[in-house]
């Protein structure tokens, strides 16, 4: 045998082997541990193309009533309200560009601009004003509301946006991917409300989802490599039918919540929703200034809509 051939023999038998090795069980790409073509062994931050390779497939519930949907839709669909407590509440003026006191549902209160909500961020203090929070500051606290609550879109595939937010720490990349619902709704009877945002957070390195945190119920698991199914590079989640928190399996759910008791929420594999479809910066949306709340006003917090995801990143 001449030297070339049996170069070339050696050639086709190493890229063989690397091919059989390198290829995972779970279908997943192979891993390199030195490899200068994996975008996650450097020390780089992960461009939105790569940041696109691990953007969850979520599963919805088969019964599922409240879809996801694009919060720029419930924008246009609700008045932009000030809470006032015991006083009347106003709604803002679209025209005029004024406060009014007012229930009134003409079409002037309604679609509001970004700017307008985005200038009632938070407080000098960094209280935010959404009202019955916490943390809200004792002026100008204010909620988006929409006449009915919205059952959002039931094949959200490329219609419906998904927002990231990154961070990267060395060679290590935590990517949260957050996504918007209009109405949030759970087993107990009384305890809904309008708007709500959910997310998971994705931490990579060298190529692979080495763990994600499944946010449920103003908490969340972390669950490590190989306790949650991946397709590809992506992880899979399965978010709660009405609750929309999101868990690492199918079926009956059980989350602590203290004091001995539990939540219980039901996942299913019902509409299969790729995120990666559409996916877009947190940083560059224009109302993600906006500190108020996501939603009318309940008589607790829990029934009050929600703080937007800008001012809920952990860090990132």
């Amino acid at each position: 045998m001449s030297h070339l051939p049996r170069a070339l023999f050696t050639l086709f038998a190493t890229l063989l082997a690397v091919a059989l090795v390198g290829t995972t069980a779970k279908g997943q790409l192979p891993l390199s541990r030195n490899s200068s073509t994996d975008p996650n062994a450097l020390s780089r931050d992960l461009t939105p193309a790569e940041i696109a390779l691990y953007a969850p497939v979520v599963y919805l519930h088969p019964l599922e009533n409240w879809f996801p949907m694009d919060p720029a839709e419930f924008i246009r669909r609700a008045r932009f309200r000030h809470h006032r407590g015991w006083q009347s509440d106003q709604g803002f003026h679209r025209i005029t560009q004024q406060w009014v006191t007012t229930n009134s549902h003409a079409a002037e209160y309604y679609d509001i601009p970004n700017n307008v909500l985005a200038a009632y961020t938070l407080h000098g203090n960094g209280e935010n004003r959404r009202p019955r929070d916490s943390n809200c500051g004792d002026s100008y606290n204010v909620f988006l509301e929409t006449d009915a609550n919205q059952a959002g879109v039931a094949d959200p595939n490329r219609t419906v946006p998904v927002f990231y937010t990154y961070r990267r720490d060395g060679s290590w990349h935590k990517i949260q991917y957050w996504w918007f619902f209009g109405y949030n709704q759970t087993p107990v009877p009384g305890i809904a409300h309008q708007g709500d945002w959910e997310h998971v957070t994705v931490h990579v390195y060298n190529g692979a989802a080495r763990s994600v945190y499944f946010a449920a119920h103003e908490g969340g698991t972390t669950r490590q490599a190989g306790g949650f199914a991946v397709v590809g590079r992506r992880p899979v989640v399965y978010l709660a039918a009405g609750t929309h928190a999101a868990y690492w399996t199918s079926g009956l759910q059980s989350y602590p919540i203290g004091l001995g008791l539990s939540f219980v929420d039901f996942t299913g594999t019902g509409r299969r929703w790729e995120t990666a479809l559409n996916l877009r910066p947190l940083a560059t949306q224009p109302w993600k200034d906006f500190a108020g709340a996501w939603g009318e006003v309940g008589n607790l917090g829990t029934t009050t809509g929600p703080l937007g995801p800008w001012f809920k990143r952990n860090g990132l």
